[in-house]
């Protein structure tokens, strides 16, 4: 077995396995979720999540695997300067695209919420993961980018790391929320976990 063959099984098996634990901690997530909730919240956060994964599909989804593919052209025929390129338009690409589904969260709530006949509670919620697809987007550059370098260690910690706050400062934000304010501000302090892990993870892509 060459040793690129050897290093491309251990990167994907440490993503795997970050993604199993993902998994995991996004199960444990929705347990005291519908505790503190009901099926009611739930439905709500269910609602805007949806949406959420829409964009964050339209944003993210294939560009790290187009990225990786693209870098690792480059690395092969000893390009790195071609790479870097790759690299830093995709940057702009994504910001783009993660501009655009931000903006749309934010300043297109109350109509998201009369067009899809929502609840106006949905509303706390919506302007809370506002920012999450412009932070996702970032940091989903840089996965694509070291994966092209067969580096999957920062894509892997940087999905637990993700989950990790999403679920705690979700958890903590809607028990705080919810009995002082009610279900809405609730879930809407549950899905701004998603915004934080985005944030948590930025410093740290400075870092590599």
């Amino acid at each position: 077995m060459s040793e690129r063959t050897s290093n491309y099984l251990k990167g994907a098996s440490i993503l795997v396995a970050a993604g199993i634990l993902s998994r995991l901690l996004g199960l444990f997530f929705k347990i005291p979720l519908y505790q503190m909730v009901g099926s009611y919240g739930n439905g709500i956060y269910g609602n805007v999540t949806s949406i959420y994964n829409l964009l964050l599909m339209v944003s993210t989804v294939g560009f790290p695997v187009a990225i990786s593919k693209m870098v690792s052209e480059s690395i092969a025929k000893n390009e790195y300067a071609t790479a870097h390129r790759v690299f830093k338009l995709s940057i702009i690409i994504l910001a783009v695209l993660g501009t655009l589904s931000s903006l749309f969260l934010f300043f297109g709530a109350e109509w998201i919420i009369e067009t899809a006949n929502w609840t106006a509670e949905s509303y706390p919620a919506l302007v809370a993961i506002a920012l999450a697809p412009l932070f996702i987007s970032f940091v989903s550059a840089f996965r694509g980018f070291f994966q092209g370098f067969q580096i999957m260690t920062p894509t892997a910690v940087s999905q637990i790391l993700e989950q990790i706050v999403r679920v705690f400062l979700g958890v903590v934000l809607c028990w705080a929320f919810v009995g002082q304010f009610g279900i809405g501000l609730g879930v809407g302090g549950a899905v701004f976990g998603a915004t934080a892990g985005g944030i948590t993870l930025l410093p740290k892509t400075k870092n590599y």
